[in-house]
């Protein structure tokens, strides 16, 4: 039974979805997926988007079996078991305790580029998006979901406003999306797509707040997907028309299309704008739904317990200043290492697809229809062919996962030392 209030309603899921799912990789996604599979990047972005299709089913059905915080860690635990399912916490820390401080930084370096600024302005500015995230989820549930559906609003606004811009410049050179059907590429550029749509997982932890999980956080999910895929494909085409791929910078692509516009002044800092609105309402859900996450886990043992505790207005504040610290370190020590940022956001994206394989096998082994036990073979074979493309960038989720499993079972071992 969640102790968390039921609020939320799909207004709310709409705009925490659009956060989750977009927010901060709008900026380097078109950008980077380019960079890595050239002229094959719509390729890669529709078969991304294609494939998260069929995880509306799977994720509605997770979401029936398990309608409170805990999400994808409780759902984990009913087909693969209490020790796998422990590495969620660990998994999810471990990744989004690198993107969103990243994703922080990469807004602050655009508006380094708007002001001319150092190195300071870009870590400044970073550290202000997290503060103002964690701060906003303290106020609590209403506070909260006003300021992501405002942000959301005005995030679609500006995006769409920098796509119509830069259309006209783009339509006579959109030849140059044409595909070589380069599979190596394609399989590239789909992996680190993939994050552009990591969101489904954050949403399964807020399940304990909506009104009415079942239906409102697949309608959420869905009216999200098809928005912010709208938004990406669109973008990254202009970017492929206009800016040839050696020339892309692979973490400022959307300043560089801003860069093309007319009216160079405005677009630019629409773009500026743009960035600092995508990171707020990014870091704004990820940190409520990890809250939440981190919560749950120290309730059920995952975690220590310390943070299992809520404040007057039902957040979850020692989780939220867990995550302000963990953020606020990872962009400190990055300031000194500026050139990790491409290993680090493949890293990040190659965690995502790995979490998305362990649901989606945890599926396979729970649900009891053939047809859907099909279903979810066909996803791991998918998945497993994509994360081929990664090397040995398997080895940091599945060093977490194997840590995660071991403590997990380690404590169970003791606890049952302890009852004799």
């Amino acid at each position: 039974m969640s102790n968390l209030a039921r609020q939320l309603t799909v207004k709310d899921g709409i705009a925490l979805g659009i956060g989750s799912i977009m927010g901060s990789g709008i900026l380097f996604l078109p950008s980077f997926t380019y960079r890595l599979a050239g002229s094959d990047v719509l390729v890669a972005w529709i078969l991304t988007t294609l494939f998260c299709l069929p995880l509306l089913l799977v994720f509605s059905d997770m979401v029936k079996a398990m309608p409170n915080e805990r999400g994808i860690e409780g759902f984990l635990s009913l087909g693969l078991g209490r020790d796998v399912a422990a590495s969620v916490p660990i998994l999810l820390l471990g990744t989004v305790g690198i993107g969103m401080p990243s994703a922080a930084i990469i807004a602050g370096r655009y508006l380094r580029r708007f002001v001319q600024g150092g190195s300071v302005v870009e870590s400044l500015a970073a550290l202000s998006l997290i503060a103002i995230a964690i701060v906003a989820n303290m106020l609590g549930l209403k506070t909260g979901s006003l300021f992501q559906r405002v942000i959301a609003f005005l995030l679609f606004v500006v995006g769409a406003a920098l796509f119509v811009m830069t259309i006209p410049d783009a339509l006579p050179k959109l030849d140059a999306i044409k595909p070589a059907w380069d599979m190596k590429a394609i399989l590239a550029g789909s992996v680190v797509a993939f994050w552009a749509y990591a969101g489904f997982e954050n949403m399964t932890f807020m399940a304990g707040e909506f009104k009415n999980p079942h239906r409102d956080i697949m309608i959420s999910i869905a009216i999200s997907l098809f928005l912010c895929g709208a938004l990406y494909i669109g973008l990254t085409a202009n970017v492929v028309a206009l800016i040839p791929q050696e020339n892309i910078d692979t973490m400022a692509g959307l300043y560089q299309l801003s860069e093309r516009i007319s009216h160079k002044a405005l677009a630019t800092l629409l773009i500026v704008l743009f960035a600092l609105g995508a990171v707020l309402i990014n870091l704004t859900s990820w940190s409520w739904g990890v809250s939440r996450l981190v919560y749950a886990s120290a309730g059920n043992g995952a975690l220590p317990r310390y943070f299992h505790k809520l404040s007057k207005n039902k957040v979850p504040k020692r989780a939220l200043v867990l995550l302000f610290v963990l953020f606020s370190t990872v962009v400190v020590t990055a300031s000194q290492f500026p050139g990790w940022f491409e290993m680090g956001l493949q890293v990040v994206s190659t965690n995502f697809v790995f979490l998305y394989l362990l649901c989606i096998l945890s599926y396979v082994m729970h649900i009891k229809s053939m047809p859907k036990k099909m279903l979810g073979l066909t996803l791991v074979v998918l998945l497993m062919i994509a994360l081929s493309s990664s090397g040995w960038m398997l080895l940091y989720p599945s060093l977490l996962v194997g840590i995660a499993a071991v403590r997990s079972r380690y404590l169970r071992a003791r606890a049952i030392v302890e009852e004799v």
